[in-house]
């Protein structure tokens, strides 16, 4: 993962990217897929994506800049610990992440603070859902 800058707009945003190893289709197919479900996706607690790309064996999955970084990475910084309504808000944000994606079907496959980002005012959004 790392951090880039649309050459038109000057957005800042995250790229996830894969380097696939020879002909792997299937890591491609898995990312692609899992770009295309997060497109559908419309929630305040779900990671958006800009778009997708490949190029010389490396998929890459565009998304928004979190920029306090994951729920691990924001406990860490907090002494390894959150105020119990700090840990209220973030899961109630949590759940009802969840409770979209199972509205629609979807299992998350891969929840762990890792995966639960945080954006600018403090708001969690999950992302990378183990595809």
């Amino acid at each position: 993962m790392y951090t880039a800058r649309h050459k038109d707009s000057r957005q800042h945003m995250a790229v996830k990217e894969c380097v696939l190893a020879g002909n792997d289709s299937s890591a491609l197919k898995s990312l692609h897929s899992e770009f295309k479900m997060l497109s559908r996706l419309d929630h305040p607690h779900i990671l958006d994506v800009y778009g997708f790309t490949t190029e010389d064996k490396v998929a890459r999955i565009y998304m928004p800049l979190m920029p306090n970084g994951s729920l691990r990475s924001l406990v860490r910084r907090f002494g390894g610990r959150l105020s119990e309504k700090s840990a209220r808000h973030v899961v109630r944000q949590v759940l009802e992440g969840l409770a979209y994606l199972h509205q629609y079907g979807i299992i998350h496959r891969d929840l762990k603070p890792d995966n639960v980002l945080v954006d600018s005012v403090g708001n969690v959004k999950l992302s990378d859902f183990g595809t």
